[in-house]
């Protein structure tokens, strides 16, 4: 009898096909663009709590805090979108 994750792994498999395993070149790209998605979020980080050390408007603290969360979301997709390029060669 199959376990209820093997079933759904075999009704993933019948929609979107069978996964293909991932080279050691591609795993090592993907590692490379974790790592820089990683140090960019750092840097932000960074950025961003020098840009709010300074006592400012309760606006002006919202406001970076948007920007900051916006960037981090930008820097989260670009890294999943070259992940996806870097799977589908």
């Amino acid at each position: 009898m199959k376990s209820a994750y093997e079933l759904a792994m075999e009704r993933l498999e019948v929609e979107q096909g069978a996964s293909k395993k991932m080279t050691n070149k591609q795993k090592a790209a993907i590692a490379e663009v974790e790592s820089r998605m990683k140090a960019r979020l750092a840097e932000l980080d960074i950025l961003f709590a020098q840009k709010t050390a300074t006592p400012a408007d309760p606006q002006v603290q919202m406001s970076l805090q948007d920007e900051k969360t916006r960037e981090i979301a930008r820097a989260k997709d670009r890294a999943e979108e070259e992940k996806n390029a870097i799977r589908a060669e």
